[in-house]
């Protein structure tokens, strides 16, 4: 309604307001940086606050990357749609250490609902870093099999496969001893 001032002279206007859907941006809660040792067994982590960030009826793609292939390659992520939450697995490789960021992708279906149409899905994007600490190896030999020496001949054993332990560089100290000192002293070893 509108009136005018001077000669009071009222009216009234319709019109029509048209509001467009909009597709919101997906969730996910946060996700704790790791701090692991190397050479642990596999890791879950698991994901929590998945929606579409609309009215939860769009589907959904979840994904996973390492920055850090050699570290991490290739987490598995296993999405429970019905509960809105994931699991992420993932080991890092034998001997390895350094530090990751694994990014997860949370991508909806837009308001079409198909993921396959990318122009209008929408995508959100979390991180977190795991950090592998470098752990001190144990040191290797190989075996040494049983000898026979000889009374007035040479004593002496060559060592194979010595070293400081997997991906070790550090100097080592190797000690030999006899646990039959009359045949063999410990001064002789």
């Amino acid at each position: 309604n509108w009136c005018g001032r001077g000669d009071m002279a009222c009216g009234m206007k319709t019109f029509v307001v048209i509001v467009e859907a909009e597709n919101d941006i997906p969730t996910l809660n946060e996700i704790s940086n790791l701090v692991l040792e190397e050479d642990v067994a596999q890791q879950s982590v698991f994901l929590t606050g998945i929606s579409d960030g609309d009215h939860g009826d769009q589907p959904l793609r979840v994904t996973a990357s390492s920055s850090l292939p050699n570290l991490i390659s290739s987490p598995e992520l296993i999405f429970h749609p019905a509960t809105a939450d994931a699991e992420l697995r993932f080991q890092p490789a034998p001997n390895q250490y350094g530090v990751t960021t694994i990014t997860v992708q949370v991508e909806d279906g837009g308001l079409d609902q198909n993921l396959a149409t990318q122009s209008d899905n929408a995508v959100f994007i979390r991180s977190f870093q795991v950090s592998v600490l470098a752990v001190n190896d144990l040191p290797g030999i190989m075996p040494v099999d049983n000898l026979t020496l000889f009374e007035q001949g040479p004593k002496s054993v060559i060592l194979r496969g010595v070293h400081a332990g997997e991906n070790e560089i550090q100097p080592l100290k190797v000690t030999a001893s006899s646990d039959n000192p009359a045949v063999i002293s410990s001064a002789d070893v």
